[in-house]
């Protein structure tokens, strides 16, 4: 097994899954941070500065998760070029970007 075989199956069934999952609980941090926000300056209860740290780690954390999927793409491009972001396919089939980028 190649470098670019290993880079590409290691990020295609691992990595990529749990970067999605992880991008989708900070989304719904952030949005159920919104929802505390707005109820509490509905009822003037303490829940608008949980809220307010909802939305923070749920910021947070979806500007982790795209450093880290760019991170990704900065390995995966060193050992395969042209394979990042994934397209479907195995990038263990090689697939080149065209020299005009695809236009």
């Amino acid at each position: 097994m190649t470098a670019q075989s290993f880079a590409s199956l290691l990020t295609s069934a691992i990595i990529n899954p749990v970067l999605f999952l992880l991008f989708g609980a900070a989304v719904i941090i952030f949005i159920w941070g919104v929802i505390q926000f707005i109820a509490g300056l509905a009822t003037g209860k303490g829940e608008k500065s949980e809220g307010k740290k909802h939305m923070l780690w749920g910021l947070i954390g979806l500007f982790v998760m795209l450093t880290a999927t760019s991170l990704i793409g900065l390995v995966v491009n060193t050992f395969a070029p042209g394979c990042w972001p994934p397209q479907g396919t195995s990038c263990g089939q090689y697939y080149q970007v065209p020299a005009n980028g695809g236009f």
